[in-house]
C-alpha cells in the first residue's frame, strides 16, 4: 500500500512539474508573438499567475493601507503630509515677530491677506493670505520667502514658553517640554511642525482629565 502511494505522489509530482514547465514556456513564447498581427489577444501569464499577482496587488493595498492608519494619514490628510514635505528647511526663528509660511503651505481657515512684512534687507514682502497651520493660528503666507519661519514670540504666547540649548529648542507648558527642533549645519534651529502637534495633543489631554 505504501509502495503504490509513494508511486503516485511521485506521478502526481511529475505531472505538477510538467504542468509549470510548460506555462513557463508559454509566457516566453508569448512574449515573442506579435501581437499587430495577432487577430485576438494572446494570455501572457496562466490563469494561476493572474491568480497570484491579484494576491499580491491586494496584499501591496493592504500594507500601504495599514502603514497610512499607522502614520495616522488618510486621503484627507494628503495636504498634511504635502506641508510636512514643504516644512523641511522651516526653521524656529527668534527675529520674527510671527509665523510666516512659503507659497508651499497649504493653510486652513483661509482669509484674504492684509498689508506687509518687512525683511531683514529692508524690503517689504506683501502678506498673500492668513489662516491655520495645525496649531499654529494666525499663520501669514510670503509667497516670495523661501523657507517658514516660525517666531519665538508666536510660540510662547501661544505654549507658555521657548527654551534654546546649544542643540535643541524646546517648547514648554508647565512642567510638559517638547522638542520642536534641533540646531543644523547652519547654525539655525530646524522646526517640526509633528512634534509641536503631539505637545498640543498632550495639552488638550491634559486639561480634558482636570475637567473629568
Amino acid at each position: 500500500m505504501s509502495d503504490s502511494l509513494g508511486e503516485w505522489a511521485e506521478e502526481e509530482r511529475g505531472k505538477a512539474l510538467a504542468r509549470r514547465q510548460r506555462d513557463s514556456v508559454g509566457q516566453k513564447e508569448n512574449r515573442n508573438v506579435d501581437f499587430s498581427r495577432t487577430r485576438t489577444p494572446v494570455p501572457v501569464t496562466s490563469a494561476a499567475a493572474l491568480s497570484e499577482q491579484q494576491v499580491f496587488e491586494m496584499i501591496v493595498d493592504e500594507f500601504a493601507k495599514y502603514m497610512q492608519a499607522e502614520a495616522g494619514l488618510g486621503e484627507d490628510d494628503k495636504a498634511w503630509q504635502s506641508n510636512l514635505d514643504a516644512l523641511q528647511n522651516a526653521i524656529v526663528d527668534s527675529g520674527a515677530s510671527g509665523f510666516y509660511v512659503n507659497r508651499k503651505v497649504k493653510l486652513s481657515n483661509v482669509r484674504p491677506g492684509r498689508g506687509s512684512v518687512l525683511v531683514a534687507n529692508g524690503v517689504r514682502e506683501a502678506i498673500a493670505e492668513i489662516g491655520d497651520l495645525g496649531s499654529l493660528k494666525g499663520a501669514q503666507k510670503v509667497n516670495s520667502f523661501d523657507r517658514t519661519l516660525v517666531g519665538v514670540w508666536g510660540l510662547a504666547r501661544l505654549f507658555g514658553g521657548v527654551h534654546f540649548t546649544d542643540k535643541h529648542v524646546f517648547v514648554i507648558t508647565g512642567s510638559l517640554a517638547t522638542k520642536i527642533g534641533s540646531l543644523t549645519a547652519s547654525r539655525l534651529y530646524s522646526f517640526d511642525l509633528q512634534a509641536l502637534e503631539e505637545h498640543a495633543r498632550k495639552i488638550d489631554m491634559r486639561v480634558k482629565s482636570v475637567k473629568e
